[in-house]
């Protein structure tokens, strides 16, 4: 079949889009996109897999399929800085996909500060925030968000603390990480993956990374390789997975 064929499958379409370049309708991954150029390497007169990929990324474009989250996440900062209603949403969306899965520490930490202090009492916000501070190396006031959540948590209903407490549990293990506590990193590590009740498992992804990249770090390879093991085994398209098949072929150093 034509790479067209393949585009087609991957975006989940019977046919292309009937104003391409206008009219987006659909998208592919960067990691489908290098799935097809594989499949179709020899029909492509390609000199490399590299050039293969931005072949099909053209293709896709031509038939109105964009070749990765790009065209998302500009029109939700165009929601999170231009609409009335809707910024609220676009903001803590983005820090989810800046935090979580289009890796941008310096963005992540804007948005997610933003809607933290326009919404103080939103305890979810308040934990990006924090994840934010640490992926900016701001641990002191890191600390200090932590500390008020601790606070905080007890105050939410039992629901949304059963949710939440493992999403905590988390943030401490990643301080206690930067901080060279490893020991006390992996008992919140521990706690967070035991107690996980959240169909959002973007957090549990990241703490099985941890979980592995300290084990690298004690040289207890096997541990830290089924730690990576169960991260990639969620397929939640963070980049957690990404590193997580990094560091399996080859160990964290720190």
């Amino acid at each position: 079949p034509p790479a067209s064929f393949f585009i087609r499958e991957a975006a989940k379409l019977k046919s292309g889009s009937q104003e391409p370049g206008r009219n987006i309708v659909a998208s592919i991954t960067k990691k489908q996109a290098e799935e097809i150029a594989k499949q179709k390497m020899n029909d492509l007169n390609a000199l490399d897999l590299e050039q293969a990929v931005k072949i099909i990324s053209g293709r896709a474009r031509s038939m109105g399929i964009t070749p990765s989250r790009e065209e998302g996440i500009r029109k939700m900062q165009t929601a999170a800085y231009e609409s009335t209603w809707a910024w609220i949403e676009a903001m803590s969306i983005l820090a989810i996909t800046y935090q979580f899965f289009d890796l941008n520490k310096e963005k992540g930490l804007e948005v997610s500060q933003t809607v933290s202090e326009k919404y103080p009492d939103n305890f979810g916000y308040g934990l990006y925030h924090a994840m934010g501070l640490m992926q900016n190396g701001k641990i002191n006031a890191a600390l200090e968000k932590l500390e008020l959540l601790n606070k905080k948590i007890v105050l939410q209903r039992p629901y949304h603390q059963k949710r939440y407490n493992p999403y905590l549990s988390y943030l401490w293990a990643n301080y206690y990480f930067l901080t060279n506590n490893k020991k006390a990193s992996l008992v919140y590590l521990d706690r967070c993956i035991n107690e996980y009740n959240s169909d959002l498992d973007i957090f549990l992804s990241n703490a099985f990374l941890l979980k592995g990249k300290i084990y690298d770090t004690q040289n207890k390879r096997f541990e830290a390789k089924r730690a990576y093991r169960k991260c990639i085994k969620l397929k939640n398209q963070t980049a957690a997975i990404d590193f997580a098949k990094q560091y399996l072929n080859e160990p964290f150093k720190g």
